[in-house]
């Protein structure tokens, strides 16, 4: 008789070798345990079809539930089952049982770009092919309001391409693992020190955190270092350049621009600095909003919501957005935005806090959120460039 991991009243017992998980979908098998970590256990096993899959479940101590474990894979399969993209990892079945939880994913051979590349740089032209499929595969999360917080080399694996993992730290919208809950359990999961945004520590999550990471990235590429060994006093951190010498300026100046501390001086979006790095400079131009990763320049009157006549269309299935949200226009050569009657609002980041507005003059590197929650944060973001 098969051995469930879970009784009627799903009791925490953690899997081992020959439990089966029943899924929505399928029953698998766990092969062997693969790994633990402070937060997971993550398991190798098969469906009942032989597909090699990874099962992922919560670390508990102690048998004692820990809310924060726990929903952070919640939202780990919440936001992967809404992914279907080659470079990401793929959402295969989950169970929840109530004091527990188990997602399944594929399984993807190989090593991960931390064990390949650490103290062994990769050469310019191949951290540029990475560097440039993983802000591809960050413009498509991105344009699905999908913030994935915690890239680095030890979240994307190299088989013959390249897959990124661990979408725990993640945040869809409102959907992420609730700080509140954090606080009280005395986790930090909002990234990795080193590694991720220094203003996601405070609370300030935009698609620009992604941008930092993937600079963070390419410097370890490039050279081998994580860029923690290499930060300034000011926080700053110096060139590759200085630790490679065969790194050329055009690189390191791209680079460096995505690890600003400033995330007004990063690139807004990925496209943006995917350009770069293809070597197409960006030049001054009309000013322009950018929005879930893509670029509105601010010719006439930008009408921003849920219908699809919006020039700026916010697609928002739970309808926080209303239909018509927000418009940004000229007037008296100024750059306003004013909020038009919306349900949940119009915030501006002014000060260290997001403040509701209804109507403001744009000024350059401008933050505005379209729904805000003191607890979760913005809803969707969108910044604002005076020549862009």
């Amino acid at each position: 008789m098969a051995h469930f991991a879970y009784t009627k009243k799903e009791r925490i017992v953690p899997l081992s070798t020959g439990d089966y998980v029943r899924g929505s979908r399928d029953t698998y098998r766990v092969d062997r345990l693969l790994c633990e970590g402070g937060m997971g256990r993550i398991l190798l096993g098969d469906s009942s079809k032989g597909e090699r899959v990874i099962v992922k479940e919560p670390r508990f101590l102690r048998d004692q539930d820990d809310p924060v474990r726990l929903e952070k894979l919640k939202v780990e399969g919440e936001i992967l089952s809404s992914i279907n993209h080659k470079n990401i990892v793929r959402f295969v079945d989950s169970r929840d049982g109530g004091m527990t939880y188990y997602l399944v994913l594929n399984y993807v051979p190989g090593k991960s770009m931390k064990d390949t590349y650490l103290k062994k740089p990769a050469g310019e032209n191949e951290t540029k092919r990475f560097a440039l499929t993983l802000l591809g595969t960050l413009q498509y999360i991105h344009r699905m309001n999908i913030i994935h917080r915690d890239v680095n080399p030890k979240n994307i694996l190299l088989p013959s391409d390249m897959v990124l993992l661990d979408f725990g730290a993640a945040k869809r919208g409102y959907t992420q693992v609730d700080p509140r809950v954090q606080l009280r359990f005395g986790h930090t999961i909002v990234g990795t020190p080193g590694w991720s945004a220094p203003e996601q520590f405070y609370g300030l999550v935009t698609e620009r955190c992604d941008i930092y990471a993937v600079g963070a990235t390419m410097f370890f590429l490039l050279t081998g270092h994580p860029p923690l060994m290499h930060r300034r006093s000011d926080g700053s951190v110096e060139s590759p350049r200085r630790v490679n010498p065969r790194v050329s300026k055009e690189i390191a100046k791209v680079v460096l621009t995505a690890l600003d501390s400033d995330p007004s001086n990063r690139y807004q979006i990925a496209e943006e600095m995917a350009s770069e790095i293809r070597g197409h400079r960006i030049v001054g131009g009309a000013p322009c909003i950018f929005c879930k990763g893509k670029k509105h320049p601010v010719t006439k009157t930008l009408k921003i919501g849920r219908s699809p006549q919006c020039d700026v269309f916010i697609e928002d299935p739970v309808m926080y957005i209303s239909r018509h949200h927000a418009e940004i226009y000229i007037e008296g050569g100024k750059y306003w935005i004013e909020d038009v009657g919306s349900k949940n609002g119009t915030f501006m980041y002014e000060k260290g806090s997001f403040q509701r507005i209804n109507k403001r003059e744009l000024q350059a590197n401008d933050l505005v959120a379209l729904c805000y929650s003191p607890q979760k944060g913005p809803y969707i973001t969108l910044s604002f460039s005076s020549s862009a």
